[in-house]
């Protein structure tokens, strides 16, 4: 069964569910319709008994490079904007939260840019695949943003301290770095990493489902019980770091490709 009628498209096969970022020329950026879609498509696969485990990708050159900051330029002169973007930030997190608490693995696979809440996307899911030349990282500190929704993901998946460097930063870490640290699963030296992803999910999807719901549920809901906590207070944040002047600048400076004045 292969759907795709908005920015996603959804192939089910095998008991596996392929979910496909589909804004390749703005590199997956979310925007709230995909943000909408994809919550929405987890919902009805959560229902789906015959699908085993649910992989996300992206078409086109990238993963997802995080929001859409043109959106979030044209919403920012909208009436009630402060509030908008922190129903923004709270749709987020309750996207992340969905996906830690699905019942099924989800396995990332990842080419190109990895970015923002995109990363947050691959941190998120069970396990990351990634092509060697991939990209991750959280440039929102150079756009006068914070990631306060995607930080406590990184600190949870590969500790403080690299959590501390890449948002400190803004730089971007090579998936080599970041499979010999622990938190990508395996890295790919082909262009095309779809196949090699596609017969994990099949070697996952023959375990048993109870089994791997409630090693999920034991990972993210017991080992993370704080996760939800910490994302709470990273949404404020982020929807507060959006209003300030810094925030702007950043995003101007970021869409008109010049170095931002701070």
């Amino acid at each position: 069964m292969a759907t795709g009628a908005g920015y996603l498209q959804l192939r089910i096969e095998d008991g596996i569910a392929t979910i496909s970022f589909n804004r390749p020329e703005q590199h997956n950026a979310i925007n709230r319709p995909l943000l909408f879609e994809l919550a929405q498509t987890l919902h009805d696969l959560h229902l789906e008994y015959s699908v085993r485990v649910v992989i996300l990708r992206g078409n086109g050159p990238s993963f997802c490079a995080g929001v859409d900051l043109k959106e979030m330029q044209a919403s920012s002169t909208l009436p009630g904007v402060d509030v908008t973007w922190q129903r923004d930030f709270e749709q987020l997190q309750h996207l992340f939260e969905m996906m830690l608490q699905f019942p099924k693995p989800i396995l990332a696979c990842v080419r190109g840019a990895c970015l923002g809440a995109g990363f947050g996307l691959a941190l998120a899911s069970d396990l990351i695949l990634s092509q060697e030349k991939a990209q991750f990282g959280l440039p929102e500190v150079h756009r006068g943003l914070v990631a306060g929704v995607i930080l406590p993901l990184l600190t949870f998946r590969a500790g403080a301290a690299v959590a501390s460097g890449l948002m400190l930063t803004g730089e971007s870490i090579s998936p080599l770095r970041a499979h010999a640290m622990g938190w990508v699963h395996q890295v790919f030296t082909d262009e095309e990493i779809l196949p090699p992803t596609q017969a994990l999910a099949r070697r996952i999807a023959t375990a048993s489902p109870q089994s791997l719901m409630l090693s999920k549920r034991l990972l993210n809901e017991t080992i993370g019980e704080h996760l939800s906590t910490f994302m709470n207070a990273g949404a404020a944040l982020s929807a507060s770091a959006r209003t300030t002047d810094s925030a702007k600048e950043g995003v101007e400076a970021f869409l008109k490709d010049r170095e931002p004045e701070w």
